[in-house]
């Protein structure tokens, strides 16, 4: 009797410890199940998205935080899993990879277009833009190369041997050569260089 007695007593005891302890691990559970449910509500936005959506972004952070923290190792340990949970959290939205992701339903700065790379605009890399500028630089200087030697060689026929004339002419056909010796040179300089340059 004695012993039925100190069993009663030990399993009265045992019982709601037990019960107050599962209490206390579905409020952490609860807890972040409700913290990462603000936090996916916030990153997908209140509009165009379901709560299908928002729920399962939430258990997807919530599972991996489980996995992260051993839960089902642990549930008799309520203060460890809450410090686990606490200081893990974040490291547990990361690798779910939802919160990398633009959300296709807020603006980001493009409005409803969504981001460059969606409206697959071309990056413009510095060498790109240099090899452009310095390619065009080059045409217009090659075009007004060729025009003064075409003058200069108008000017040499009209000349009729007049000394001071010839001499002008041929001082418009060296410059008129030589820029455009120099243009098509550097053009093909900075070709080259950008060419074996690391990407």
């Amino acid at each position: 009797m004695r012993r039925l007695v100190s069993f009663a007593f030990v399993l009265l005891t045992l019982v709601p410890m037990a019960t107050v302890q599962a209490r206390s691990i579905q409020d952490v559970i609860s807890q972040f199940k409700s913290k990462a449910k603000v936090d996916c509500t916030e990153h997908y936005g209140t509009t165009g998205n379901t709560s299908e959506e928002i729920d399962t972004c939430r258990d997807k952070v919530f599972n991996k935080l489980s996995d992260l923290c051993n839960l089902d190792q642990n549930r008799d340990k309520p203060d460890k899993m809450l410090n686990c949970f606490s200081n893990k959290y974040d490291d547990a939205k990361d690798k779910t990879g939802i919160f990398t992701q633009q959300n296709p339903n807020t603006s980001g700065g493009l409005g409803s277009l969504g981001n460059a790379s969606s409206l697959n605009i071309p990056a413009i890399t510095f060498d790109k833009l240099a090899s452009n500028v310095i390619g065009t630089l080059g045409l217009i200087a090659a075009a007004i190369s060729t025009i003064y030697l075409v003058l200069g060689g108008i000017k040499y026929s009209a000349s009729n041997g007049d000394p001071q004339n010839v001499a002008s002419a041929k001082r418009t056909i060296t410059y008129a050569i030589t820029g455009l010796v120099i243009s098509i040179l550097a053009t093909t300089i900075v070709a080259f260089v950008l060419g074996r340059a690391p990407q």
